[in-house]
């Protein structure tokens, strides 16, 4: 990744998945392992340079595996321990417009969310036809015992001599 590429404010927003205001909050508290300050005048919305950026998302991945601070500064500061390897969300190394990453990226999210309501759906699904094969069973139960209480009702129905007669 060249060093002088420079991502603005949405781009990380958008890559690393997170809001501006963890953005701040992240810059607040690891400003000094970013290695990069912003120049006098300079807004922070303006972004970061690419090293910045590799290390802030090394940040928000140490934080997304649950580390904490002093883990997150004692990984970043050996750097032996930081894996160069490209990582899902990064920008490509070939130089290639870094619009059509976060658009991939989008598509990417799209999709595994996608996937993750249809799998929410087909568990809901399942649900449904266990409580309506249970309820068909039910149903199959109480007409079985109205069956039975209707037969000994008619049994026990006295004829016209022994309603007269008082039997």
């Amino acid at each position: 990744m060249p060093g002088d590429r420079f991502f603005s404010l949405q781009e990380i927003c958008v890559l690393l998945n997170i809001a501006p205001r963890t953005f701040r909050q992240l810059f607040e508290n690891y400003a000094d392992l970013l290695e990069w300050q912003p120049a006098e005048g300079c807004d922070l919305a303006q972004g970061l340079p690419a090293t910045a950026f590799d290390r802030l998302r090394t940040i928000v991945e140490l934080r997304g595996k649950g580390e904490d601070e002093a883990g997150i500064r004692r990984a970043l500061s050996n750097p032996a321990s930081l894996a160069p390897a490209p990582r899902r969300g990064s920008p490509p190394d070939d130089g290639s417009d870094v619009a059509e990453s976060v658009v991939v990226a989008l598509l990417r999210d799209i999709g595994e969310q996608l996937q993750a309501a249809r799998d929410q759906w087909g568990e809901e699904r399942e649900k449904i036809l266990t409580s309506l094969i249970r309820v068909q069973q039910e149903l199959q139960s109480l007409r079985y015992e109205v069956a039975t209480q209707e037969s000994r009702r008619s049994r026990k129905r006295k004829g016209l001599w022994g309603r007269i007669a008082g039997d």
